[in-house]
């Protein structure tokens, strides 16, 4: 993901788009829009983002705590195979920094849920994933589309991350009617516009 250089916009990278992606097209309204959407992930990422996630730290209150380790390799398969996922990258250093992903909800037409998401902790705290998540539901609303997370019960910190951008917590009823396979997270609806 670009996180400086504004003035250097160009339209989304070829890889972005495939059969599987949400986004099939890269809308007039967003191809003048900076920084860019960060590139599909791809093989060729996977001893990079391996590095980025190696910090036990990183998975403490997720649901597989051993990503960092023995269960990267599904992770990252699983993410392969979605065709929505996306490499986080710090456009300074080149350094890939994190990962987060797009699917289309099976129950829900109008909506994409994002999530998948980590950053190295060096990107914590300082905006990046705010400046990640604007991205996406701006993409996303570009057509007409409405942006969920859901994220784990306990997951504190995730929660707390998701409610800065301005997500809004569902109610039990709600989360039911987006999300009825996953009982032991919460979900949340993203703003219209994260500023």
């Amino acid at each position: 993901m670009l996180l400086s250089n504004l003035s250097s916009c160009s339209p989304l990278p070829a890889r972005f788009v495939n059969d599987k992606s949400p986004f099939q097209h890269d809308p007039p309204a967003y191809r003048h829009r900076c920084p860019r959407p960060p590139p599909p992930l791809t093989e060729a990422d996977r001893p990079a983002l391996r590095c980025a996630a190696a910090d036990p730290l990183i998975w403490a209150q997720h649901i597989d705590p051993e990503r960092h380790g023995p269960t990267f390799d599904r992770f990252f398969d699983e993410n392969l195979a979605s065709g929505g996922a996306l490499v986080i990258e710090d456009i300074a250093s080149g350094e890939v920094i994190g990962h987060t992903r797009f699917e289309f909800m099976p129950d829900v037409d109008d909506a994409i849920e994002v999530g998948w998401t980590f950053l190295t902790r060096a990107h914590w705290g300082t905006g990046t994933n705010k400046r990640v998540k604007a991205l996406v539901v701006d993409y996303a609303r570009a057509q007409g589309r409405r942006v969920v997370l859901h994220i784990a019960a306990d997951n504190t910190r995730s929660r707390a991350a998701a409610e800065r951008v301005g997500g809004r917590l569902l109610g039990a009823a709600e989360h039911a009617a987006w999300h009825s396979a996953k009982p032991n997270y919460t979900t949340y609806l993203l703003p219209e516009r994260i500023a």
